[in-house]
């Protein structure tokens, strides 16, 4: 069963929760299943007034981002960052269907203890 076909099912399974959490375990589902250079976690948060997921955050690790200080380096890491934000807002829209997802980023202290993600 290819992604696409599971994520359908998936919602309509949980028909019987609301829109928002559904499509929030459905963005889960598609960012647990593919890893991302520097991601070490991420953030679904949502819109109240349409009660739909309102912004993707992730959580690029300082560590990654720091490692290495040459100016080449860092903007290779900032386009990957761009380029990483840019596949999952258009995977969500392919997948979900759903627009207008703001795909934003953070670094963020990460360890193995993180309960995000």
């Amino acid at each position: 069963m290819s992604q696409k076909e599971t994520i359908k099912r998936i919602l309509k399974e949980e028909l019987s929760d609301t829109r928002l959490i559904r499509q929030k375990r459905a963005i889960e589902r598609l960012l647990n299943a593919k890893s991302f250079e520097g991601v070490c976690g991420y953030v679904v948060t949502e819109d109240k007034i349409d009660n739909r997921v309102g912004a993707v955050i992730l959580k690029f690790s300082n560590e990654w981002y720091m490692s290495n200080d040459e100016s080449v380096e860092l903007n290779r890491k900032l386009k990957s960052i761009q380029t990483t934000k840019h596949e999952i807002e258009k995977t969500i829209n392919r997948f979900l269907g759903i627009k207008n997802v703001y795909v934003g980023n953070v670094l963020s202290d990460c360890n193995s203890s993180s309960e995000d993600k």
